[in-house]
């Protein structure tokens, strides 16, 4: 009894070489998906280091601000604000609120603040401290 060509092709596997079509386009799909996600992590995170970069100067800016306008002792509290500052496309704002009440005399509130626009969206980075200025103080 002899084999045929057939059932010997069946039992041994020749001329089943290669993948198949839905082997393929499986393996596409898996790769595209792959590729898709990557793509959408790496856009993610250039958009985080933007951000990152742009708080970064915006410190810088307050920083300036403060070196350039420092807070000195004077009797005319007013003197301490300061608008219309630009640092690097930064603008650089000082504002002095003095709190409500009789206990607070001497007391001011400091409100430090870099603004930008980035992609017509208005951010801001801030610092809010206090100041204490007693009335025998000597004023330059």
């Amino acid at each position: 009894m002899g084999m045929s060509f057939r059932s010997y092709k069946r039992r041994h596997g020749v001329g089943r070489s290669g993948f198949t079509l839905i082997e393929v386009m499986i393996a596409s799909v898996l790769l595209a998906v792959g590729v898709t996600a990557l793509l959408a992590a790496a856009s993610r995170c250039l958009a985080v280091m933007r951000v990152a970069k742009q708080y970064q100067e915006a410190q810088w800016a307050l920083h300036m601000g403060e070196l350039e306008n420092p807070v000195l002792p004077t009797e005319e509290y007013e003197d301490w604000e300061v608008s219309g500052e630009t640092y690097n496309d930064f603008n650089y704002s000082r504002e002095v609120i003095e709190p409500e009440g009789d206990e607070s005399d001497g007391l001011f509130m400091l409100r430090s603040r870099a603004t930008w626009s980035d992609k017509g969206r208005e951010s801001y980075e801030e610092v809010v401290r206090l100041v204490f200025v007693p009335e025998e103080a000597e004023f330059l």
